[in-house]
């Protein structure tokens, strides 16, 4: 997963704006982050038809995203 030069959004708060404008084509969501921060956004990805993976943990998603600490959710944008 190499999200270096494209335009992202990382972290539930931001990731969850993105889709509400939808303007996300791919969603990321770490399979290690809490239910209750995760739900929500696999619940409106669903309803915008935005492909998710769960499959990463939030670690990977940092480090793809160039961030220093763990992600729960990274969006990329359209």
């Amino acid at each position: 997963m190499d999200l270096k030069g494209k335009r992202i959004v990382c972290g539930a708060k931001s990731v969850k704006k993105a889709l509400e404008r939808e303007g996300v084509s791919s969603l990321w969501l770490a399979r290690d982050a809490s239910e209750e921060v995760v739900a929500p956004l696999r619940e409106l990805a669903e309803r915008r038809s935005v492909p998710v993976d769960e499959t990463r943990t939030m670690r990977e998603l940092g480090k793809a995203a160039s961030i220093e600490i763990g992600s729960a959710a990274v969006a990329l944008l359209k």
